[in-house]
């Protein structure tokens, strides 16, 4: 019976080249990785930045749905998105941009007078609710057949929160003043706008935008004019 060396299998290990220790040279950061770093950094750093001034300069507006408006909330959103992405008319913009087109033009209704929002009081509520109405016209209508586009929201607390134009979050908040609930004002001039879109009193005009459309919303000319 032969003795085995017991360093022999030290020295095997040891002259491994897969366990050789990392060279120290190799360990130390080589000044173009520092400045690799250095501008990852700072790329890094300048897109905070631009993201911070976007945020800025574009503020998320949260608009609290009363809950007995959640089922309608739910299904006008819907709608929204299915103009939104009307693939029958050729229409693929946004939602927040089909949203904001939406509201301009219901306020703007308001504006010239072609549209009022009054409150009447509700026993059941702290705020009085919404009334909506209509100045009628005799234009030439086409009628617009809105696919609904689900999207999933959580049941017991809905807010819609959009990054409008800041002068849009204030005539909201001027039409809601301390009775109204702001989410229901925004709720009643969507509904108001998308049924005008439905019945033909308004059309989408998308226009080509870089990536992706935006859309219009314009009155439909009387009988006579031209488009």
């Amino acid at each position: 019976m032969t003795k085995r060396n017991p360093f022999e299998a030290m020295n095997s290990t040891f002259a491994s080249p897969s366990s050789a220790p990392e060279s120290v040279v190799a360990m130390i950061p080589t000044a173009i990785q520092k400045k690799r770093d250095a501008k990852s950094a700072e790329q890094i750093e300048k897109r905070r930045a631009s993201r911070r001034t976007f945020d800025q300069q574009n503020p998320c507006f949260g608009y609290f749905i009363p809950e007995h408006l959640h089922v309608e909330a739910k299904l006008l959103r819907a709608a929204i998105l299915g103009l939104a992405q009307n693939r029958d008319r050729n229409i693929n913009v946004t939602e927040i941009n089909m949203t904001t087109s939406l509201v301009s033009w219901a306020l703007g209704q308001v504006r010239k007078g072609n549209l009022s929002i009054k409150g009447t009081p509700d026993a059941r509520r702290r705020k009085m609710t919404v009334i909506i109405e209509d100045v009628a016209d005799t234009w030439e209508k086409t009628p617009l057949e809105i696919k609904p586009i689900e999207k999933k929201m959580r049941a017991k607390r809905i807010v819609f929160t959009y990054r409008f134009p800041r002068e849009i979050d204030q005539q909201i908040s001027k039409l809601a003043g301390n009775f109204l609930p702001k989410g229901e004002v925004l709720i009643r001039l969507l509904q108001h706008a998308v049924q005008a879109v439905r019945n033909g009193d308004t059309k989408i005009i998308p226009t080509p935008k870089e990536m992706r459309q935006e859309a219009t919303i314009v009155d439909v000319k009387k009988a006579g004019d031209t488009w």
